[in-house]
């Protein structure tokens, strides 16, 4: 369905070069861009929501949510829109101005156009936001895995050594590596709390 979508926003509107998906978090789920740093990109547009909601503390005005957001410049807008509570689309587009339109009429009718073909269904979000919760995870447990060869490799070392400024310093990297996996720990409890949660939201509720 997602593919379905973006392929009938390009094909309505042929003005739409690039379209990216992302999580609040800026993971991008898809994306039309190639060759370039689409998590650097993902991460830089959820930092730019972020920034909008600091502004509006900063300015004493509570930002509950975002519906859009338009940057305007001469040859290309980008209009970011919310599609659901985690979910984000931004949409990059090649401005073809008619002579004497006003720039703003042609961001509304765009806006009308896209919002109009953005019909992909909640559950199908939260289904891929899942996916790719459950894909980090896998992840995790790798580097969890990794981690603890790696420290049981290093306390088998120390016991076999015998010089005693070398078991210092094999103690030190033993230290290192239980932090790392302390904290690998934590991202993996988080992680799973959070897949929890969104098999949770999938669940039908009660009649």
């Amino acid at each position: 369905m997602i593919e379905e979508t973006i392929e009938r926003i390009k094909n309505k509107l042929p003005e739409v070069e690039q379209i990216i998906m992302f999580y609040n978090d800026g993971t991008v789920f898809h994306s039309t861009f190639e060759k370039i740093n689409i998590p650097k990109l993902g991460e830089n547009i959820s930092e730019t929501l972020a920034n909008m909601r600091r502004i509006y503390e900063i300015c004493n005005y509570t930002l509950e949510d975002y519906t859009r957001l338009v940057f305007d410049t001469d040859g290309i807008n980008v209009v970011i829109l919310k599609l659901g509570e985690n979910s984000n689309v931004a949409l990059f587009f090649r401005k073809i101005r008619r002579k004497g339109e006003l720039r703003i009429h042609t961001i509304r009718r765009y806006l009308a156009k896209v919002e109009d073909l953005l019909d992909i269904d909640q559950d199908e979000l939260v289904l891929q936001e899942l996916e790719t919760k459950e894909d980090e995870l896998d992840e995790l447990k790798l580097q969890m895995g990794s981690q603890q060869y790696k420290l049981i490799t290093l306390q088998d070392y120390r016991n076999e050594t015998i010089e005693e400024e070398k078991k210092k310093e094999i103690s030190k990297e033993i230290d290192k590596v239980e932090k790392e996996i302390l904290r690998v720990k934590e991202k993996i409890d988080k992680k799973i709390t959070e897949i929890n949660d969104l098999k949770e939201e999938l669940e039908p509720e009660d009649p």
